[in-house]
């Protein structure tokens, strides 16, 4: 967005931002400035990008007294979500699902609402340097790796994802189950490996945040799943994986459900249960060929409606039309849902009104 807009960023009091904001492309500062910094600069928009974390109270305050356009990465902010909607002057939201959400919640707010795909970058790793990174953290050259990359936590069906495993584990003696991210589940998926007796199949390698994508390209078979109810949450994970062409198991749950049945394996708990979720873990591991067919299709797909320079393209159009003061679809503008925007229509943000 930089080749339109001069951008300042804000953090946190106390926060000490990523050595990649030392940028002199941007000015970063703590958010306690803004005030001062906003009457002398005259900003010509206000973004917020808003999940679900007590560490984005800061910006709620903020918000209050300086309304502006909200990017909700989570839906389910539990604490601020309705004033959140009353302040916004636009609200972005990254799958149809999430626009469903606020229609039944908040149906007086749904003109605000736009639906902006989350920005990524496809990433196609050669084999040498996929080889480095095994070796680089230790992973057998040739085991086959299924991994859940983020938060290690109940309600991301990790003890679940254990237990099918080891009945994978019995068939394939090279599959290996790595678990990456803080764990927050007061040991229960350690505690499940040592019921299973799966300590030497199972590793968990704790938080690796600027990793993750090295992580992903390591991958063989990747494993996303939610328990209900879902938060609506947009995982990063997810899209981590995706973007580095790793076939992916997911929760037909929430905004997981709106990604094509070409580009994820999806499994319903509810329907498929233990069972299911084994025969997806098999169906991936024993079939070469359609992991690979379906690491294919998630590269492309991820390719093709998430890039970051269409991602941007969305945005500065939200931002002209709302500091114009539209905030209604044009007449013929694309809709997919009554006062809905659809700024960016990759095949996943095609909603039935």
């Amino acid at each position: 967005m930089k080749r339109r807009y001069t951008i300042d960023l804000y953090h946190d009091a106390g926060y000490v931002p990523h050595f990649g904001l030392q940028s002199p492309d941007f000015g970063c500062h703590d958010y306690r400035l803004f005030e001062r910094n906003a009457r002398v600069l005259g900003y010509h928009a206000l973004v917020y990008q808003m999940g679900s974390s007590p560490y984005h109270g800061y910006m709620y305050e903020t918000l209050l007294r300086h309304p502006g356009i909200v990017t909700l990465h989570d839906l389910g902010i539990a604490v601020f979500r309705g004033r959140i909607f009353q302040q916004a002057t636009a609200v972005i939201v990254h799958s149809p699902w999430c626009a469903e959400q606020v229609r039944s919640r908040f149906p007086a707010h749904l003109g605000k609402v736009s639906v902006v795909a989350f920005g990524a970058t496809a990433l196609d790793p050669s084999s040498d340097h996929r080889r480095a990174i095994r070796a680089r953290f230790e992973m057998p050259r040739e085991a086959l790796i299924i991994a859940s990359l983020g938060q290690v936590h109940a309600t991301k069906m990790d003890c679940e994802t254990i237990a099918a495993f080891a009945l994978l584990a019995r068939v394939i003696p090279e599959a290996l189950l790595v678990f990456v991210g803080e764990e927050h589940d007061n040991g229960e998926a350690r505690s499940k490996v040592m019921e299973l007796g799966l300590q030497h199949r199972v590793r968990f390698l704790g938080h690796h945040p600027g990793d993750l994508a090295d992580l992903a390209a390591i991958t063989d078979i990747g494993v996303c799943l939610r328990r209900l109810p879902t938060n609506g949450e947009t995982s990063g994970a997810l899209i981590d994986l995706l973007r580095l062409g790793v076939p992916t198991i997911v929760s037909d749950v929430g905004s997981f459900s709106c990604y094509p049945d070409s580009v994820v394996r999806k499994h319903r708990w509810d329907s498929d249960g233990l069972a299911g979720l084994t025969q997806a873990l098999r169906e991936l591991a024993e079939d070469r060929p359609r992991r690979e067919f379906l690491g294919r299709a998630a590269w492309r797909y991820v390719h093709q409606n998430h890039g970051w320079p269409r991602a941007a393209d969305s945005y500065e159009e939200i931002i002209e039309r709302t500091v114009a003061g539209r905030t209604r679809p044009q007449a013929g503008g694309p809709s997919a849902l009554p006062g809905l925007q659809v700024v960016a229509s990759p095949d996943w943000l095609q909603v039935a009104s």
